[in-house]
C-alpha cells in the first residue's frame, strides 16, 4: 500500500502515518510505500505541496511495524546519487531488521543528459542522432542502468570500484550491513508513457529484482511482457558490475502494478467507511505479480482494514488463481 504523504493543516502528522501504517499491516499488506517528492509543481497553494522527506519517514515507520517491507516511489533517478541511496536504504533495512526496500525512478531530473525537452518523443530511429547515436534516449537509457550497476554493488559488496560514463565510484564502504538473507530487492519504479519505452524497461530489467509499473490493465500489460521478454533474452538479472548471472527462472524479476487513489475512492471524512470496489476488478492487471495500491489523504485506519479484506477477494478474481503478491 501506497501511504500518502500529505501535509495538510491538520497537527499530529507522523502519528496519524503511525496509524495508518500499523493498519495497513494489521489488515494483511505486504508492504508500505511513500511517494518520494520534494513537492508538487502544479500545486495551487502551499498546503497542497508533500510533507516529510521519504526515507526520513521510513526510517520512522520501521520502528512501528513489524512485518511488511517499506520502500519509497521517486519518480525520477537523480533525486540522491545511487551510492548514497544504497547507504540509505541499507540504514532502514538495520532499523527494520531486514525489510527495506531500493528504488530507483526511471525518469530523469530536469536539466539531466537525457532529459527530453518537453512533453514529445525522445531521439528515435528517425531523430537526430538515431536510436544508436547519441540521441536522448540512448544517454537516458546509460545513465539509468549504471545508477542501477553502482546501487546493487554498494548493496552487495565492499570495496567498490566502478568507473563508468555518469558515475566513477571507488573504494565506497557500505557498513553497517545490511541484515537481508539474499540482500536488499532492488526496483525501478516506472510511471509515464515515456518512461515506459520498450528500450529503458528492456535495459533496466537487467539489474533489478522487480519492476513497479505505475497504470490499470492497459499499461501493465505490455510493459510486462517487455520485461519478460528482456529478461529471458539476458537469462536473467545481471550482477552489480560485472557479466550476466543465470537464474533458474525467468520470473525472478517480479512485475509490481501501481494503482493510483482514482481507482478506490476512500469515503470522505466522517461520513462512512464503505469500500467501493466496482472499478478496480477493470484496473488490476492478470500480468502482474502485484499490486501496490495508493491511497488517497482522506483514508482511515477503519477504512484501510476494510480494504485488505476485500481487495484480497477483488485479486484472487481478476488473477483466476494464478499466485500474486499482496498490495
Amino acid at each position: 500500500m501506497d501511504l500518502p504523504v500529505h501535509h495538510g493543516r491538520d497537527g499530529g502528522l507522523f502519528e496519524r502515518m503511525a496509524r495508518l501504517a500499523e493498519s495497513a499491516e494489521n489488515a494483511g499488506f505486504d508492504s508500505l510505500w511513500v511517494n518520494d517528492r520534494t513537492g508538487d509543481p502544479h500545486a495551487s497553494e502551499p498546503d497542497d505541496g508533500y510533507g516529510f522527506e521519504a526515507y526520513s519517514l521510513l526510517g520512522a515507520l520501521a520502528t512501528r511495524t513489524h512485518k511488511v517491507r517499506l520502500g519509497a516511489l521517486p519518480r525520477d533517478m537523480d533525486r540522491r546519487a545511487p551510492s548514497i541511496l544504497a547507504k540509505i536504504v541499507t540504514g532502514i533495512d538495520v532499523i527494520s531488521h531486514g525489510r527495506s526496500v531500493a528504488t530507483i525512478g526511471s525518469a530523469l531530473g530536469p536539466g539531466a543528459p537525457g532529459e527530453p525537452d518537453g512533453p514529445g518523443e525522445p531521439d528515435g530511429p528517425d531523430g537526430p542522432g538515431g536510436s544508436d547515436g547519441p540521441g536522448r534516449m540512448h544517454a537516458h537509457v546509460a545513465r539509468l542502468t549504471e545508477g542501477l550497476r553502482v546501487c546493487r554493488a554498494v548493496l552487495d559488496e565492499q570495496g567498490i570500484d566502478f568507473s563508468g560514463t555518469v558515475y566513477d565510484v571507488h573504494g565506497a564502504l557500505n557498513r553497517p550491513r545490511p541484515l537481508q538473507a539474499g540482500g536488499v530487492p532492488l526496483a525501478l519504479f516506472v510511471h509515464d508513457s515515456y518512461p515506459l519505452r520498450p528500450e529503458l524497461l528492456a535495459s533496466g530489467a537487467r539489474y533489478v529484482d522487480a519492476v513497479l509499473i505505475q497504470g490499470d490493465a492497459s499499461v501493465v500489460a505490455p510493459a510486462a511482457e517487455t520485461v519478460r521478454a528482456a529478461v529471458r533474452l539476458h537469462d536473467g538479472p545481471s550482477d552489480s558490475v560485472g557479466s550476466v548471472d543465470s537464474v533458474d527462472s525467468v520470473d525472478s524479476v517480479k512485475v509490481i502494478q501501481v494503482l493510483g487513489p482514482a481507482v478506490l475512492h476512500p469515503p470522505a471524512a466522517r461520513s462512512g467507511t464503505d469500500v467501493d470496489t466496482g472499478q478496480l476488478a477493470s484496473a488490476l492487471a492478470p500480468d502482474a505479480d502485484g499490486c501496490i495500491l495508493s491511497v488517497g489523504i482522506d483514508a482511515s485506519p477503519e477504512w484501510i482494514r476494510q480494504v485488505g479484506h476485500r481487495l484480497e477477494v477483488e485479486i484472487q478474481g481478476v488473477s483466476a488463481g494464478a499466485s500474486r503478491t499482496g498490495c
